[in-house]
C-alpha cells in the first residue's frame, strides 16, 4: 500500500520537510508519485525512514 506525506511523518516522527531533503539530498528513499505528483510512500520507504531517524538521532542537531 502507497501512503501520502502525511502518513509517513506520523509513522517516522520526522517533518515533511525533513523526508524531502533527506530524499534529495541523501537519496535516502525514493517514493512513487500519483497521478497528481504527489508523493506515495510504500511501507518499506516509511520503515527505511524510520530506521534512519533511528541511527541519526544523535547527529540530528546537524542534519536537516
Amino acid at each position: 500500500k502507497k501512503h501520502p506525506i502525511k502518513i509517513a511523518t506520523l509513522r517516522t516522527g520526522l517533518t515533511s520537510h525533513t523526508i524531502r531533503i533527506w530524499e534529495k539530498r541523501y537519496n535516502a528513499i525514493r517514493p512513487d508519485r500519483s497521478e497528481g505528483n504527489r508523493r506515495l510512500y510504500s511501507d518499506r520507504d516509511i520503515a527505511h525512514l524510520q530506521l534512519l531517524h533511528r541511527l541519526l538521532v544523535p547527529y540530528l542537531i546537524n542534519l536537516p
